[in-house]
C-alpha cells in the first residue's frame, strides 16, 4: 500500500508516515490534497499577492496597503471578505460556461502546481509523463479562459477571447522547446527525475550545466511570462483597449478567484523554472540527520527561490510598458523561438562531446 501510495501522491505517503494509522488510500489522498491546498499553496499565493502590491508600490513610489494589520499584512483577508459578500452579478444571457470557467481554470492550475516536486518524497501528485502533463495543463487553462470570456456575451470580452486564442501560439512553441534542455541533461521527462539530476550548489543546476542550457533557461523564463498574461504581456486584458478583457463581467467571489488565478499562474511559472533549471529544493549540504523532516528544508529552499523569481517578475510588471500583440509575437517568434532552438542544439552537442558532464565537471569542479 505504501509503495502504491508513493507512486500516486508522495506527499500523502510522507504525511501519513508520521501517524501509525491505517486508512483507505483515497482518504489519505483527499486529506493530503486538502492540507496541501489550504496550508501550503494558499498561504504562498497570499504572500505573493502582498509582495506584488508592496513591491509594486515601492517601485512606483506609492504607499501601497498599510491600513489593515501591521504594514497592511491583512489587507488580502479584508479584500477576500469584501468580495465574498458582494453581489454576484452576471449577464442574463451568460450560461454555465461563464459561471464555472474560473473554477475550472483554478483547478487545472492547482493540479499543475501540485505536480511540482519539492523533494523526491514530497509532491502532491506523481506523473511519469510530467512535462507533457504540465504542457497540457498550461494549454487547458487558456482554453477555459477563452471559454469564460466568449460566454460573457460582451463585445470586449469576446475580443479578449480571440486574443487569448492568438496568445496560445505566442508562447507554446518557445515553451515546448525550452522544456527540452532539462530533458536532455537529466534523460527524463519526469519532474522528479529532472530534480534528482541536479545538486544544491549553483554549478550543479541545469541552468549552468552548459551554455545551451543557460540560453534555454532564459527562453523558458520569457515564455512563461508570456503565458501568465501579466504586464508587459497583458494585451489579452488591456484595460485601456478592452475594459479588462476576459474578466470584465465578473464580480463578487468569482472576481476574487481572478486574483487567485493570477498569483497561481505566477507561482506555477516561478516554481517550474526553479525545479527545471535552479535545482528546485535541493540544498548544498546533507540532510540525513533530519530524517523525514528533511522535506521541510527542501520546501523552504524551493520557496526562497520561487519568491526571488517572483520579485523579478513583479519588478518587470511594474516597470516595463505594455507591449501590443504584434510586439509580443515578434519577441516570441523572432527572439525566443530561434534562441530556444539554438539552446536545444547546443545542449545536445555538449552532451555528445562532453559525455554528459556539466561545464563545472568538465573543469574538474
Amino acid at each position: 500500500m505504501t509503495a502504491d501510495l508513493e507512486r500516486i501522491s508522495p506527499f500523502a505517503a510522507w504525511l501519513f508516515s508520521f501517524f501509525g494509522v491505517r486508512v483507505p488510500a483515497w482518504i489519505m489522498v483527499l486529506t493530503a490534497v486538502s492540507i496541501y491546498g489550504f496550508f501550503v499553496i494558499l498561504p504562498q499565493l497570499a504572500a505573493l499577492g502582498y509582495l506584488d502590491r508592496k513591491l509594486g508600490a515601492d517601485i512606483q513610489m506609492r504607499i501601497g496597503p498599510n491600513r489593515v494589520g501591521p504594514a497592511g499584512l491583512f489587507q488580502g483577508i479584508a479584500d477576500a471578505l469584501k468580495l465574498l459578500f458582494k453581489q454576484d452579478a452576471r449577464p442574463g444571457s451568460a450560461g454555465m460556461a461563464f459561471r464555472f470557467a474560473p473554477i475550472l481554470v483554478l483547478c487545472v492550475l492547482f493540479l499543475a502546481v501540485g505536480s511540482i516536486p519539492v523533494s523526491k518524497d514530497w509532491a502532491l501528485s506523481s506523473v511519469d509523463s510530467g512535462l507533457a502533463h504540465l504542457l497540457a495543463a498550461l494549454l487547458l487553462s487558456r482554453f477555459f479562459l477563452f471559454w469564460s470570456a466568449y460566454s460573457a456575451n460582451n463585445p470586449w470580452s469576446a475580443l479578449s477571447a480571440f486574443r487569448i486564442l492568438a496568445h496560445v501560439s505566442f508562447y507554446l512553441l518557445p515553451l515546448a522547446v525550452a522544456f527540452l534542455p532539462p530533458v536532455l541533461v537529466s534523460g527524463s521527462i519526469d519532474m522528479g527525475g529532472i530534480l534528482s539530476s541536479q545538486g544544491g550548489w549553483p554549478w550543479r543546476w541545469t541552468l549552468f550545466h552548459d551554455p545551451g542550457a543557460l540560453i534555454g533557461g532564459l527562453v523558458f523564463f520569457g515564455a512563461m511570462h508570456i503565458w501568465q498574461c501579466r504586464a508587459p504581456f497583458d494585451f489579452t486584458s488591456a484595460e485601456s483597449e478592452i475594459s479588462g478583457g476576459a474578466w470584465s463581467e465578473y464580480s463578487g467571489a468569482r472576481k476574487g478567484l481572478v486574483s487567485v488565478i493570477e498569483f497561481a499562474g505566477l507561482y506555477l511559472s516561478c516554481g517550474l523554472f526553479a525545479v527545471l533549471y535552479l535545482g528546485g529544493g535541493n540544498v548544498p549540504f546533507g540532510l540525513d540527520s533530519f530524517g523525514r523532516a528533511a522535506s521541510l528544508v527542501h520546501f523552504t529552499a524551493l520557496t526562497i527561490k520561487i519568491f526571488a523569481l517572483a520579485a523579478v517578475s513583479i519588478w518587470a510588471r511594474w516597470s516595463l510598458p505594455r507591449l501590443c500583440a504584434g510586439q509580443v509575437v515578434s519577441f516570441s517568434w523572432k527572439v525566443l523561438l530561434p534562441f530556444g532552438i539554438v539552446s536545444v542544439l547546443s545542449t545536445a552537442l555538449w552532451m555528445a562531446l562532453a559525455a554528459g558532464k556539466s561545464f563545472a565537471e568538465a573543469l574538474g569542479a
